[in-house]
């Protein structure tokens, strides 16, 4: 996760600046120029490719359904962990469904295959699940399968991100010999990606459909502040005055979010600071919900 993270950040910045140190004039002044017009480049490159890694991940080839036989331990495992996790997010929601229809599709299942992978979704709902038998069989997992099974349960702990949901991900990662830091990073990541795109759905509907209404249609807002003791915890952990609207609540927490990721944290960090990060990232998201659901 963290060499993802440095090629991110500096391959095309690196290029960049070796292109112009190369092709450019051996004028100072020129050769300046080129060099930081080559880096600011190189620095754009490198946010694209960071958006674009972010939002779909290859299926290493080990992992795909053309390279495993029918009721490949891997595979049962994998889903049998999405369908616990999605259990642990309180409710399976069709998202969580969606999700892991979305993950088969993506990892090329034969039918067969994703029969025996729907099968172990539903069964991974079960608390007697036996997922350390099945783990190991599984492994060990090569790096590239590692960091994909991963990503794919820190996706689904994402859709409707609880603490169960973070420390089931954790634990059965564990299983997998997948440390609990690299989990903590990757569903930092996953809540981060996820609440851009509800948030941005949210900007566009508000924008495209709500039509603006006039002085006697617009709502009475309560001068008092709110008696429920969590919706004032909510604003508190936004550091808001109770009674803020909901736009102020998502522009507060886009601003503390943008803060407390744990990619912020400088490498070499504890996991437990990581992990402390993205449970703040949860609680933050949870505040916002909160106020978001008693002004709608």
């Amino acid at each position: 996760m963290r060499a993802e993270l440095i090629y991110n950040q500096w391959f095309g910045k690196a290029v960049g600046f070796t292109s112009a140190f190369i092709f450019a004039p051996l004028d100072h002044t020129v050769l300046s120029v080129c060099i930081i017009l080559a880096v600011a480049a190189g620095h754009l490159f490198d946010l694209w490719a960071a958006r674009a890694g972010s939002k779909s991940h290859p299926v290493p080839p080990q992992a795909q359904g053309r390279a495993a036989t029918d009721g490949d331990p891997y595979h049962r495992y994998l889903f049998a962990a999405l369908g616990h996790i999605a259990k642990h997010s309180g409710v399976v929601t069709p998202a969580h469904i969606n999700a892991a229809q979305s993950l088969m599709r993506r990892m090329q299942l034969s039918a067969q295959q994703k029969k025996l992978a729907i099968a172990a979704f539903a069964a991974g709902k079960s608390p007697t699940f036996d997922f350390r038998s099945l783990a190991a069989e599984s492994t060990p997992l090569d790096a590239p399968v590692a960091a994909f099974t991963v990503r794919a349960l820190c996706e689904v702990a994402a859709i409707a991100p609880r603490d169960a949901a973070l420390n089931a991900s954790v634990r059965l990662a564990g299983l997998l010999n997948i440390a609990p830091g690299v989990v903590a990073l990757a569903f930092g990541a996953a809540l981060e990606n996820d609440s851009q795109s509800d948030l941005a759905t949210t900007d566009e509907h508000d924008a495209i459909y709500e039509r603006p209404k006039s002085s006697t249609q617009q709502p009475r807002r309560n001068s008092r502040p709110p008696h429920n003791p969590v919706l004032l915890a909510a604003f508190g952990k936004l550091g808001l005055a109770p009674n803020s609207s909901a736009s102020a609540a998502k522009q507060a927490y886009r601003k503390l979010i943008g803060k407390v990721h744990p990619d912020k944290l400088p490498p070499g960090t504890p996991e437990r600071r990581i992990f402390a990060a993205t449970q703040e990232m949860i609680a933050l998201r949870e505040a916002l919900e909160v106020i978001q659901a008693q002004q709608t």
